[in-house]
């Protein structure tokens, strides 16, 4: 993507934005929809969403376990979503079961691809999926992958690599 040039969340006054540049144009948005974007730990340190009774919880989109090589621990963008990855049926599940599925093809023992490096532009579709999944509009869809793209390019992200995520929720 040219012309992206960065991508930073900022907080002000209790307001979360998310500002990122593109071509020169800063895109900011407080919020997309009912979702907040972000820096991980600033999800984790906030009192509103890691609050047992908040019922939500942080998800890393360039999901952390795959990319800690390249993104840091607390900087990955997050959004904020509604139950627990091992639930059935939230949110939250519903992104993990997009990209548990993804990555099944990488996972041992009867990966058709186990061994072989994954494609980032095959993951960022996938992230769009998962997007969808959870209740995003196509717009907030469309956003959130661009700031996903950005956050890459931020943290120089090559186009393939090898760290596959163990399933974070139930197979059948």
């Amino acid at each position: 993507m040219g012309g992206i040039s960065d991508v930073n969340v900022v907080q002000a006054g209790g307001c979360v934005a998310t500002v990122a540049v593109v071509g020169g144009v800063v895109i900011e948005e407080a919020s997309i929809g009912k979702w907040i974007l972000n820096r991980y730990n600033s999800f984790r340190y906030s009192n509103n969403v890691y609050r047992p009774s908040s019922g939500q919880q942080a998800n890393y989109i360039n999901q952390h376990a795959a990319f800690k090589e390249h993104i840091p621990h607390g900087d990955g963008l997050s959004i904020n979503l509604e139950g627990m990855a091992s639930v059935d049926g939230t949110q939250h599940n519903k992104i993990h079961q997009v990209m548990d599925d993804f990555f099944e093809n990488y996972q041992k023992p009867n990966g058709k691809k186990t061994g072989e490096k994954w494609k980032v532009e095959d993951y960022n579709k996938a992230v769009k999926k998962a997007l969808k999944a959870a209740g995003l509009s196509n717009k907030q869809v469309v956003q959130v992958y661009l700031l996903v793209k950005l956050e890459q390019k931020k943290f120089n992200v090559p186009k393939t690599l090898d760290k596959v995520p163990r399933r974070a929720t139930r197979r059948c």
